[in-house]
């Protein structure tokens, strides 16, 4: 870029908004989401000025244009910095009754009003009403309106003849030392839409629509099963590795989608796999999917393990790999474009024999990561030609290999089925306790005709909104740190954090005055009855003497040994 086409100069309110064409926010650019905090911060530091009585002006920031021109003529200017003041600027302006007459086009949503933005869309409508409450004894105040429009000043950065968003993303970057940095889905747009004007006829601004699309239909209204943005890069990363002729898979597993998309669009070649729309059909299926499980998924409750499949694969610690889950359901969803029962339930028993598998490795200390991932991108990347049972026999054989292999690191897997077995000095008592959790509810929904949800389990443990609960020791350790059983996974269980600290002090107590081992179980049962959690629920129900810590210590291995096929394993 030559320097003649970067004009720095200094801006006002008033002459931002009397601007007489256009204003595009690019598609490539984050949507509107200042939050009160940030509102607040910006309305404080523009009332104490105006108060101060001093005229001097008050500097926010530096904001950034592309200047777009066409035979010569200036035409509209994309805001690549400052969307986020800009936008919050004229709510401000609306609430005094001072609203400028810009004209407006925000790619990202396809809408050119602001003012339709607050009627259509709730940010913008809270943002607007708070705005309008902070400034209200101003609303009059010609003074007011006045500083707000002559004395704000902004450095304004304009940029010419940038035909390339990357071009223009490598400005920003540069310039923008303490400001937020783009997301990796900001990046991965503004790259990929680079890569597609390349090699497509389609124009810049209708590939960010249609990308822009894709990433709407990540959005549900039920919270817990809206999905991360970075979910449709897994999977179409993982489309695009499936279809190459790669023998070895952890290098690009282990890669970041920033990563790995930047060397697959750096290359000049065409890649037939990358294509916008694959992209769009991927994003298709993650809609059908999200509406599949929360709709329909959720109200099942025959088999609670596989259910959250993918959510134990992520506590595994291979995170990197979890919407393995999602990609497995996009495999099927390709030949008949819609998500079914069948769908979900290959792709959830694929899913759990993964996390398995990766947390076998976990619970060993094994760092042959590098390993793991090329065993499971060549098991899934022909995941057409094997039946579930092709893969669980994988697993078993994959286990054995293993156990030759590093029979000191398989030790420590087997030392989880040892009747004294020890999970809180595990690698991963929490995945244990997880599994044993949802056992307990398994077993609450079977005796108790309670009618469990999925949902319930992905509430209780993967999203909560706070990490409230504990690992309880049913016979408290302090008391009985010489019993055999006191780690192990029949002592153990989840209980509310407020409830085990309350029950802490009372064993506390019973220790300083020599109290009996049966008065502290008791006390613990009595108070074990108001948590909600479905572990302490089947506790309660099933076991009420001291000496059940060895029946469900065995019922707890049974079930483990079953789960992994830890029996075959070891034949």
């Amino acid at each position: 870029m030559k320097r003649k086409d970067l004009n720095p100069s200094t801006i006002t309110i008033k002459e931002l908004f009397s601007y007489d064409k256009p204003y595009i926010i690019p598609g490539y650019q984050r949507p509107y989401e200042w939050n009160r905090k940030q509102i607040e911060n910006m309305l404080n530091t523009i009332i104490e000025a105006f108060e101060s009585k001093k005229q001097d002006a008050l500097l926010f920031g530096t904001i950034q244009f592309n200047i777009v021109e066409k035979n010569g003529e200036q035409t509209e200017k994309e805001i690549i910095d400052g969307h986020q003041r800009i936008t919050t600027f004229y709510l401000l302006l609306k609430c005094l009754d001072q609203k400028p007459e810009i004209q407006y086009y925000n790619q990202i949503v396809g809408i050119n009003s602001i003012d339709e933005l607050i009627e259509k869309n709730h940010l913008y409508k809270e943002n607007y009403d708070y705005i309008c409450e902070c400034v209200k004894e101003y609303k009059n105040n010609d003074d007011f309106n006045c500083f707000i429009k002559d004395n704000i000043v902004f450095v304004s950065i304009e940029i010419s003849n940038c035909d390339s968003i990357d071009d223009t993303l490598q400005v920003f970057n540069s310039l923008n030392t303490t400001g937020l940095q783009l997301q990796v889905k900001d990046i991965f747009k503004i790259h990929y839409c680079d890569y597609l004007s390349k090699h497509t006829c389609e124009g810049k601004s209708e590939i960010l629509v249609k990308i822009n699309q894709a990433y709407n239909n990540l959005m549900v209204e039920d919270e817990l099963y809206s999905l991360e943005e970075d979910t449709l890069l897994d999977i179409f990363r993982f489309y695009i590795m499936s279809k190459s002729d790669k023998s070895t898979w952890a290098s690009d597993f282990r890669m970041s989608n920033s990563q790995y998309f930047n060397n697959l669009f750096s290359k000049n070649e065409k890649n037939e796999v990358a294509t916008l729309e694959k992209f769009v059909e991927l994003s298709e299926c993650l809609k059908n999917a999200q509406i599949y499980l929360k709709d329909i998924r959720d109200i099942l409750n025959d088999d609670l393990i596989t259910g959250v499949a993918k959510e134990l694969l992520d506590w595994c610690g291979y995170g990197k790999i979890k919407n393995i889950y999602y990609y497995l359901i996009f495999i099927q969803y390709e030949k008949e474009h819609i998500v079914t029962k069948k769908m979900i339930s290959f792709a959830e028993q694929i899913t759990t024999i993964i996390w398995k598998y990766c947390s076998v490795y976990r619970f060993t200390h094994s760092k042959i990561i590098n390993e793991v991932f090329n065993n499971i991108g060549k098991l899934i990347f022909s995941v057409n030609e094997l039946t579930i049972k092709d893969f669980q026999n994988n697993y078993i054989d994959t286990m054995r290999t293993f156990k030759k292999e590093y029979p000191n690191n398989f030790k420590k897997f087997e030392e989880l089925f040892e009747v004294n077995n020890d999970v809180i000095n595990c690698n991963k008592p929490h995945l244990i306790l997880a599994v044993s959790y949802i056992n307990d509810a398994q077993n609450l929904n079977n005796e108790t005709n309670e009618h469990l949800t999925i949902r319930r389990i992905k509430e209780d443990l993967f999203y909560r909104d706070k990490w409230d609960i504990d690992i309880e020791h049913i016979l408290s350790y302090s008391l009985y740190d010489k019993c055999g059983y006191v780690n192990s996974i029949g002592n153990l269980m989840y209980l509310d954090s407020k409830i085990n600290k309350h029950l802490g002090v009372h064993t506390k107590k019973i220790i300083n005055y020599n109290g009996s081992k049966r008065e502290d179980f008791d006390n613990k049962l009595s108070h074990y009855k108001d948590d909600n959690l479905l572990s302490v629920k089947m506790f309660c129900t099933k076991y009420n003497s001291i000496d059940f810590i060895e029946r469900r210590n065995d019922s707890k291995l049974k079930y483990l040994k079953e789960l992994y096929f830890y029996d075959e394993i070891m034949q």
